[in-house]
């Protein structure tokens, strides 16, 4: 194995660290949408507020579809284990 065993270690956390922030980033979309939604909902339709907000929606819909793609795609390359992204926030101290 190149760059010895635990040069394999540390790469997988650093996957394992790269999915944790695309997780926590879908989640700040998620929470955008939420609230760009309902602020949407509060408006007179089709007024140019109305569409600022759609606009502002359709795009972070967009952003969130790109991120749940790249996580998914990430977490194919990462070997099953025991570790949840969970796991990983807490061994490493980050979080959302």
């Amino acid at each position: 194995m190149a760059g010895g065993p635990g040069r394999y270690r540390d790469d997988m956390s650093e996957e394992k660290r790269e999915l944790a922030g695309r997780s926590n980033k879908l989640l700040d979309a998620l929470r955008h949408l939420k609230a760009t939604e309902e602020r949407k909902r509060e408006v007179p339709i089709s007024t140019p507020r109305y569409h600022e907000l759609e606009d502002d929606a359709n795009a972070t819909s967009r952003e969130i579809f790109r991120t749940a793609r790249d996580e998914a795609r990430l977490s194919d390359e990462i070997p099953t284990g025991s570790d949840s992204i969970d796991d990983v926030e807490r061994q490493t101290g980050t979080g959302s």
